[in-house]
């Protein structure tokens, strides 16, 4: 028998290669899913997905780190787009932290496997030596720390380092995610509270940490 030819993908007119950037980012994340390690998606699967050859991925992407970085950034970028709309209309800083308390552990919970596609071992390495200053998860991450501030500013949070107390926040946050994706039920004996319940409760006890 003869080796099976691989189906070519025609060549994008000109001014559609934002258009083929976009389809080779959904194919890699499907995969990925799929696969559940970036190490287990070979370059080439990736290219036959697309229809194009390996090479033609190089003329969007670095290396596969810089594709898979690109994956995680476009996810970093949905989540940023909830944290914003959570929080949209509230001016108290406080009811406005519960919000996104909420609106974070929901995100995680609702899209576990992009919750865990962004917080992962791999994508951590991938994301190391990079500059993450303008990125979409670092914005996401500094709205936190921008209301802490306006909180202590408004003196509804005590004098605080928003920096350090957002980290805090976000460890509270992300460790209930962590937990509920990994167990998703301890049985009747260690029941999993309701997710909007177990947020407000982190509010409850971030609140009165920082309470003015």
């Amino acid at each position: 028998m003869g080796k099976a030819r691989t189906r070519r993908r025609p060549r994008s007119p000109r001014g559609e290669g934002d258009e083929l950037r976009d389809e080779i980012l959904d194919s890699a994340e499907a995969l990925l899913l799929d696969a559940g390690s970036m190490d287990a998606v070979p370059i080439r699967a990736i290219a036959d997905a697309v229809g194009v050859s390996p090479p033609a991925l190089y003329l969007h992407f670095d290396d596969k780190d810089d594709l898979f970085f690109a994956v995680c950034e476009r996810r970093f970028e949905d989540f940023e787009r909830a944290m914003i709309a959570a929080g949209a209309g509230i001016e108290d800083p406080v009811e406005r932290l519960r919000a996104l308390g909420r609106a974070y552990i929901r995100y995680g919970v609702e899209r576990g496997e992009h919750y865990e596609l962004l917080f992962g071992p791999r994508m951590v390495s991938v994301a190391e030596g990079r500059d993450l200053s303008e990125t979409a998860g670092t914005r996401a991450f500094n709205l936190l720390v921008d209301l802490i501030a306006e909180g202590v500013q408004a003196r509804r949070f005590r004098e605080v380092d928003p920096y350090q107390a957002a980290f805090a926040v976000w460890s509270s946050v992300h460790g209930a995610v962590m937990i509920i994706l990994a167990k998703g039920g301890l049985g009747d004996a260690f029941p999993l509270p309701a997710i909007d319940a177990l947020a407000d409760q982190i509010c409850d006890l971030v609140e009165s940490g920082l309470a003015a």
